[in-house]
């Protein structure tokens, strides 16, 4: 019964009744995480992932050592550099919207510094 009323949910009811604190990826065990690359890689500039709280460096590592998931295999593969720019609590559902979203260079502290200080230094 309650899985046949999550999918007619829309809107922020919906996260709330997915994020209820149950299940493998509810909001208490889950830490969505942001991904710099230092050189974009074609149309990626980032990668937004979403890991338990206890092992965020560990699956930061899985991504530098190339055996996470695709998009880091092969930006790892390509020589780019990545660091973690911003992590978030939250559940599979929130890693969900902020991917659909998009604009990731938004939410990006590296980015929006670096936008500050080209704004802040114009080339003549």
């Amino acid at each position: 019964m309650l899985r046949f009323r999550l999918r007619r949910r829309r809107g922020p009811e919906a996260v709330r009744v997915l994020d209820r604190g149950r299940g493998p990826y509810c909001v208490r065990d889950v830490l969505i995480y942001l991904l710099h690359f230092d050189t974009p890689y074609r149309h990626a500039g980032h990668y937004l992932g979403f890991t338990k709280h206890d092992s965020v460096d560990e699956r930061v590592a899985k991504h530098a050592a190339g055996t996470g998931s695709r998009l880091m295999q092969v930006v790892v593969r390509a020589g780019i550099t990545f660091k973690l720019a911003r992590t978030w609590e939250g559940g599979r559902v929130r890693e969900r919207q902020l991917k659909k979203q998009g604009g990731a260079s938004r939410r990006c502290p590296i980015c929006l510094k670096l936008k500050k200080e080209k704004n802040e230094n114009p080339v003549s």
